[in-house]
């Protein structure tokens, strides 16, 4: 960019970081000063709440970011309101000229970006927007016609070609406005036994390296196991933007080793799930009505039961399913819950109990400390079968097959349900076929210390497969 500015904004949203951020790095070479501004979303803001999990990790992030730029010479504006009602009073106090922001996808967000460039205009800002929140650029993926893709494997080969760019180093020095405390207030509180190192951009940083170093080369094989620590545990700090996920994927393509007799590398299995992630942003992109009806509009006439009680005791890990159980309990204990998991007790939700999908994803986001907009979305209505590329709607997961298959020794169902740590492996996962007098030997009592289950599995699937079938004519 030719244009130079005595004063920018940088606005963070969901890019707490100072590595491979390009609204900040633009900023910094295209400004004599930068305000770094962050302004927090009402708790409660559409169109879902913001869990305390996530709400807590957001607050480390702020931390740790206005540590990181006070050690740049600068500081973090944090402020609360109405972002157009802000940008006014700092011009009329910082006379800035630009806003360098990261783009988003949802669609409160767009509208909030189309508000603010609107102000701009009016009060004669540019408004600077920048790529970060995925991989590649979105409009670079496309059909050869110009559509965008619907389908994840096409989408994949289209996304795998295109060349991934080397991330942006870390600004060293930013210089700020010499009157920018006037425009501050509070300082950010301080986390309990805080350190730099364990909160935000940091503490992302070494749970990749820690991934990448220890865990990767198992990957492929432990991902799909609960009761096995194998997965990256990154999700929440992507959401945040805590780390890039260019970042993440240039790793794996310095990891990435050549395949042997066909084989797919660990970093490359995992590099898929990364691109998932990206065409999950993608469709909200361009086709935002998934956040209120299915994606497959056909989907729309489903007659789903939403049977309070039965959504409760699956609320509460009271279904009388272990592994269901055990997923729904990880979950309002730590705000996180295996992917394995997730699509397990999705599947139950749907197709064993006839719930709309939009109730379980209202759950997920109220609790999830990762809690994704797009991916939560596009993982319900894979779950449901009525979203894009979604599993074939007569397949229903069940329960106890995928635990004894997942979690054979009860690692897992056992650690989030203690109730039934004397129970043999293999019984663990279907406790119902116990005898009475075994049980008080194992020390669980069916219908009392541990639910019988809620529903009858063979019932539930007979009756889901007629409700479908008219649709699929």
């Amino acid at each position: 960019m030719d244009e130079h500015f005595r004063i920018s904004i940088v606005w963070f949203r969901r890019d707490l970081r100072l590595h491979d951020n390009p609204s900040l790095w633009n900023a910094v070479q295209e400004s004599n000063d930068v305000i770094p501004i962050y302004i927090r979303d009402n708790p409660n803001s559409p169109p879902f709440t913001i869990s305390p999990g996530k709400r807590q990790l957001i607050e480390k992030c702020l931390w740790a970011l206005d540590q990181q730029l006070d050690a740049c010479g600068t500081r973090l504006v944090i402020l609360s309101g109405e972002p157009t009602d802000l940008f006014t009073m700092i011009k009329n106090i910082l006379p800035f000229e630009a806003i360098y922001y990261q783009e988003q996808v949802e669609p409160n967000e767009i509208a909030l970006e189309t508000r603010v460039s609107s102000w701009a205009r009016d009060n004669g800002v540019r408004m600077i927007p920048s790529d970060g929140l995925t991989v590649h650029r979105m409009r670079e993926v496309f059909k050869p016609s110009g559509a965008p893709y619907t389908v994840f494997s096409p989408y994949y080969r289209a996304w795998s070609g295109l060349h991934i760019s080397q991330p942006l180093p870390s600004p060293h020095n930013i210089s700020s406005p010499v009157n920018l405390a006037k425009i501050m207030e509070n300082d950010i509180p301080t986390p309990i036994n805080a350190s730099v190192n364990e909160a935000g951009e940091m503490a992302a940083l070494n749970t990749m390296d820690v991934f990448f170093e220890k865990k990767l080369e198992k990957y492929p094989s432990h991902r799909d196991h609960p009761g096995i620590e194998g997965t990256s545990r990154l999700s929440a700090f992507l959401n945040l933007g805590a780390v890039s996920p260019r970042v993440v994927a240039w790793r794996c393509l310095k990891e990435q080793n050549s395949a042997m007799g066909g084989a797919i590398s660990p970093a490359a299995v995992f590099l898929r799930q990364i691109a998932w992630r990206d065409f999950y942003y993608s469709i909200l992109r361009h086709f935002p009505h998934v956040l209120s009806s299915d994606f497959k509009e056909r989907r729309n006439t489903i007659p789903w039961e939403n049977d309070q009680t039965l959504i409760e005791a699956w609320r509460r890990g009271e279904t009388g399913y272990p592994i269901v159980d055990a997923g729904m309990r990880q979950l309002l204990q730590e705000g996180w819950m295996h992917n394995r998991v997730r699509m397990i007790t999705a599947s139950f939700l749907t197709k064993s109990l006839f719930t709309d999908w939009r109730v379980g994803e209202k759950h997920f986001m109220n609790h999830l400390t990762d809690g994704d907009i797009a991916c939560n979305n596009g993982g319900w209505q894979w779950a449901a079968s009525t979203g894009t590329d979604a599993q074939p709607w007569f397949r229903i997961f069940n329960p106890t097959l995928q635990g004894e298959k997942f979690d054979a020794d009860g690692t897992y169902v056992k650690r989030y349900l203690p109730e039934l740590n004397n129970i043999p492996s293999s019984l663990i996962h279907k406790p119902w076929v116990i005898p009475h007098d075994d049980q008080m030997k194992y020390g669980v009592i069916l219908g009392r210390t541990f639910p019988l289950p809620i529903v009858d599995l063979t019932l539930q699937r007979a009756r889901y497969l007629n409700m479908m079938r008219p649709s699929e004519k």
